[in-house]
């Protein structure tokens, strides 16, 4: 299979030290956002990107639940018709992982986010220099 064309543009991201969500969210978007946070900090530093994309990401999960919710005890093909919860599952699962490959949170993406991994040598380096 062929790997494309290397990217022209090889500079780095900039990074900052938090993110926060570009809008105000609910409670159940509220723990989300904590849990992708969370995944986001122990995978790699957070880019001057991250707030949108996981507020996206939140927005989409939730959607997925409320999907799910609605198709508890319901045929989703009942009366010959795809019933559109379902759809709109596959819909947002679709973008869902759009934006996981985005991020760089799929075993396959993670090569592609152009950041410096965080280990604890160089944060401790890190500290060492700064003081």
């Amino acid at each position: 299979m062929s790997r494309g064309r290397p990217p022209a543009n090889t500079t780095k991201l900039a990074t900052v030290d938090t993110v926060e969500p570009t809008r105000h969210l609910s409670e159940p978007e509220s723990e989300a956002w904590r849990r992708w946070v969370g995944v986001v900090q122990a995978t790699r530093p957070f880019l001057s990107t991250d707030a949108p994309l996981l507020t996206a990401l939140v927005e989409l999960e939730c959607r997925k639940a409320r999907a799910r919710a609605a198709l508890e005890g319901v045929d989703p093909y009942g009366d010959g018709k795809r019933h559109p919860a379902l759809t709109d599952l596959d819909n947002a699962h679709r973008d869902f992982m759009a934006l996981l490959r985005e991020l760089g949170l799929t075993p396959a993406s993670a090569k592609n986010v152009r950041s410096e991994k965080r280990t604890p040598e160089a944060d401790k380096l890190d500290e060492f220099l700064r003081s």
